[in-house]
């Protein structure tokens, strides 16, 4: 049970945790006080079905989507509920790993800004790599098929823009920018933004409301859509693009009250072994 902590940390208990939920559900809800509650604990505890290591580490490592992403999401809409007053969310940790950089750093962020947005990548296996600046504009132009053409092999990345305005703002991807005129990505994806060139990000992460994570074609690149329009949008000369209120993320615009943005600076970071 060693390595899923190592890669997984806290979340394997809870991964064990739904496991047991499943497993007595039927008990659970049949609990009518606290005492009854206790009681059917102490008899689970006594559940040799249950307590059979080969069940649980089969069903609790069987449950999908449960990338810190979706779990930080899943916080925050108990949260809004009102059900619950305070749970610890994923600004509350410190990270595990310091973001490291192999080859030239990243000149869109700053130092804070890095490490800040690296608690919230989703998961350790992630968070142990180091960064490799894979597109940059300064160095390979203002051209999307440059980009795609440089990118297509790098599955995770980070898109990170900074505007001529000074904003600093852009998405967490979980597949290539490569041209396939497909819909692609995973509920692990977010967008973020540093509002006022701020140290903390503003997370936006995926909703369920559909699977518009990432989109390419040869005109365009984009993250999101439905609602207003796509989260994050960029045209094919990588110099204009907007940010509207959409359906995937349910963020605002990333560069505030302005839905348009002038590129300055354009950087795809993946990650590499150290």
């Amino acid at each position: 049970m060693t390595a899923p902590f190592i890669f997984e940390g806290s979340k394997v208990l809870l991964r064990f945790m739904i496991s047991f939920l499943k497993f007595k559900k039927h008990d659970i809800l049949a609990c009518k006080n606290p005492e009854m509650f206790t009681q059917m604990l102490k008899s689970a505890s006594l559940d040799k079905s249950f307590a059979d290591d080969s069940y649980i580490v089969s069903d609790a490592f069987s449950i999908p989507h449960l990338g810190n992403a979706e779990v930080a999401r899943r916080i925050k809409s108990v949260q809004s509920s009102g059900v619950i007053a305070k749970l610890p969310t994923r600004q509350d940790d410190k990270p595990f790993y310091i973001p490291k950089f192999t080859g030239n750093r990243s000149t869109v962020f700053s130092d804070a800004q890095i490490v800040n947005l690296w608690e919230w990548l989703p998961s350790l296996s992630l968070q142990r790599l180091h960064l490799k600046i894979i597109f940059s504009t300064a160095v390979d132009g203002h051209n999307l098929r440059r980009l795609y053409e440089t990118c297509d092999q790098t599955t995770t990345s980070i898109l990170a823009i900074k505007d001529t305005a000074g904003n600093v703002f852009g998405g967490f991807c979980t597949e290539p920018w490569d041209l396939d005129g497909r819909v692609k990505g995973t509920p692990e994806s977010f967008l973020f933004s540093f509002t006022q060139n701020s140290a903390t990000p503003q997370i936006y992460l995926s909703t369920g409301m559909n699977n518009l994570f990432q989109l390419t074609t040869i005109h365009s690149l984009q993250m999101g859509g439905g609602g207003d329009g796509p989260g994050l949008f960029l045209d094919a000369s990588l110099q204009e693009g907007g940010s509207n209120v959409c359906e995937t993320y349910n963020n605002d615009p990333l560069i505030g009250e302005s839905e348009c943005f002038h590129v300055s600076l354009l950087e795809v970071l993946g990650f590499v072994e150290p």
